[in-house]
């Protein structure tokens, strides 16, 4: 009996090491229910305020008498926007009107300060909403606005709707060549060659200013033609751009001629002196009688 006691007590939790082992497996091989995937909720919507379809700008109510009065008539014309702002504070007094300074002068994409928004409209029986959202609509969707709380409307500025400035006028491209000027024909042969280097260098000063002020950005070094004068032959050679050689032949053309010295032109003689007047003969007396 003793024996038996003994196999049993070492033969059973063999056997139920046995059994338990096999639906262990069996539970970890079962496939597992997947979690429940996370729930975002989309954001409540700001009570009050309705989005506009067409600009996905907020629509806002403003409360009481000064939302609902209506205007027969606004005419703005080409006024700068905080002309147009008083202009509402003295149509609705009961509100408060705060214009930033950054939308009074805005910047660009480029982050260069713009000129400040010009408006132009004309409203008839307008209430407050309709007179912002000309103003919106005005600027190209740049300003926009909104209501803090029941009596402060505050004016934003929409950088990304700000226009760049149009780009600057370049000068054209460089295309090189030549022209001959025969300064002997121009302003004549007897005009000595210190006078005509002088206009040269007066001519070529008033060129590169004039292109300085048509083109943005001029480079004398590159984009001005190089003038050369041979005393010689009194011809003057310019080679550079067209452009430059264009409007040096232009000036020229049109500036006034250095007149010729007496050296020059062979004219400088010696006037002789006048012969000194007769002196007149004195009456002789008369005779006594």
């Amino acid at each position: 009996m003793k024996t038996m006691k003994v196999i049993l007590t070492g033969y059973l939790p063999a056997m139920l090491l046995a059994v338990a082992l096999p639906v262990a497996r069996s539970q970890e091989s079962r496939p597992q229910a997947p979690a429940a995937a996370a729930q975002v909720k989309p954001p409540a919507p700001t009570p009050g305020i309705e989005i506009d379809p067409l600009t996905g700008l907020p629509q806002y109510r403003i409360p009481g008498e000064a939302g609902t009065r209506r205007v027969e008539q606004v005419k703005i014309q080409e006024q700068p926007l905080p002309e147009v702002v008083d202009t509402l504070r003295k149509l609705y007094p009961e509100l408060n009107f705060v214009l930033p300074p950054s939308v009074v002068t805005p910047k660009d994409r480029d982050g260069k300060d713009r000129d400040c928004f010009v408006l132009s409209f004309v409203l008839r029986n307008a209430c407050l909403g309709d007179m912002l959202n000309a103003i919106t609509y005005a600027t190209d969707e740049a300003v926009t606005w909104k209501l803090v709380g029941d009596s402060l409307v505050v004016f934003q500025l929409r950088p990304d709707r700000v226009p760049s400035p149009p780009p600057p006028s370049v000068a054209p491209p460089v295309r090189r060549s030549f022209q001959v000027v025969n300064l002997s024909t121009l302003i004549g042969a007897d005009v000595e060659d210190v006078r005509r280097q002088r206009l040269i260098e007066e001519v070529r000063t008033l060129t590169i200013e004039t292109l300085m002020r048509l083109y943005d950005g001029f480079d004398v070094n590159t984009q001005m033609c190089d003038c050369s004068y041979h005393a010689g032959t009194g011809v003057l050679v310019l080679v550079g751009p067209d452009t430059a050689i264009k409007v040096f032949i232009d000036i020229l053309q049109r500036a006034d001629k250095p007149k010729p010295s007496a050296k020059d032109s062979g004219k400088a003689k010696t006037e002789p002196a006048a012969p000194p007047a007769p002196v007149p003969t004195p009456a002789a007396p008369p005779k006594p009688k």
